[in-house]
């Protein structure tokens, strides 16, 4: 029994010499970390503040995804995979008069 309890004490002794794991927090993230959280909220604020409050509960819901989760809102809000606006090749429209819409394509691709 004596052999046991030298056993489990040196076990203890080890298991207790390990640095225990940071808990992951904004204000506890190591450099180059993303603080996703306030990357999420700076991205409601500018393309949707009635969704601000949603911020965390979208965050744990694609926690450890958090790239897939911008991916699709990029893709939702028209944006280009880095967050920026796509703008049209075309100039704007002009004048007061109606407007008309044409969707091309060749052979199935647009064009």
């Amino acid at each position: 029994a004596g052999s046991q309890t030298s056993i489990a004490a040196n076990a203890d002794s080890l298991i207790s010499s390990f640095p225990k794991p940071a808990q992951s927090t904004s204000t506890n993230m190591s450099a180059g970390a993303v603080d996703y959280k306030a990357k999420l909220t700076e991205f409601y604020k500018e393309h949707n503040p009635d969704k601000l409050a949603m911020v965390d509960s979208n965050l744990a819901k694609y926690l450890g995804k958090e790239d897939e989760l911008f991916r699709k809102l990029y893709s939702k809000y028209g944006l280009t995979q880095d967050g920026e606006t796509t703008r049209s090749p075309f100039p704007d429209p002009e004048g007061s008069g109606p407007r008309c819409f044409m969707e091309l394509s060749v052979g199935g691709q647009p064009v």
